[in-house]
């Protein structure tokens, strides 16, 4: 399109871009997670005490690690996990003219959010343990809901505790 002088009409999806671009797009997440160390969780750090009596449903947040694969395919870790449930996905796009990139970062809220370095027992003692002691000992009905888009990267898990009291 256009004359033998201009740039010439360039076409490629969200992924090819991420890829093409990785090292300017990883640089700005790495920016943006020194710039926010000191609000970095550490993975294994409680949850805020337990309210269990004063809230009945609590929402969490898992984040896994970037798998070899994805980082061979030229992936590039895109989510962070802070402190205060917080859980930022860094948004790497390009502008219209295919020339100009972005980065926004989306924060969403959680109850609690795990890191990727959180063990499975850390995320069972911090999440559900509590409900699944109440209904074997209490006898009281709780429910676990646990989802999330296969390879997304993020896990959520809702948990409701003491609907009713035998």
């Amino acid at each position: 399109m256009g004359s033998a002088d201009s740039q010439p009409v360039r076409n490629m999806d969200k992924r090819t871009a991420r890829r093409e671009y990785r090292s300017q797009f990883e640089n700005a997440c790495d920016h943006y997670r020194e710039v926010n160390a000191h609000l970095m969780t550490r993975g294994s750090s409680d949850p805020p005490a337990d309210i269990s009596k004063e809230s009945k449903i609590r929402v969490y947040s898992r984040k896994r690690p970037i798998f070899k694969r994805e980082i061979d395919d030229g992936e590039f870790d895109c989510v962070t996990c802070l402190d205060d449930g917080i859980i930022v996905v860094h948004d790497a796009r390009m502008k219209n003219d295919m020339i100009h990139m972005m980065m926004k970062h989306n924060e969403f809220k959680f109850y609690h959010t795990f890191n990727e370095n959180a063990t499975n027992e850390n995320v069972y003692d911090h999440s559900v343990s509590s409900i699944v002691k109440n209904a074997v000992l209490e006898q009281s009905h709780s429910t676990c809901m646990v989802y999330g888009q296969t390879g997304s990267g993020v896990w959520y898990g809702v948990v409701c505790s003491d609907f009713c009291t035998l």
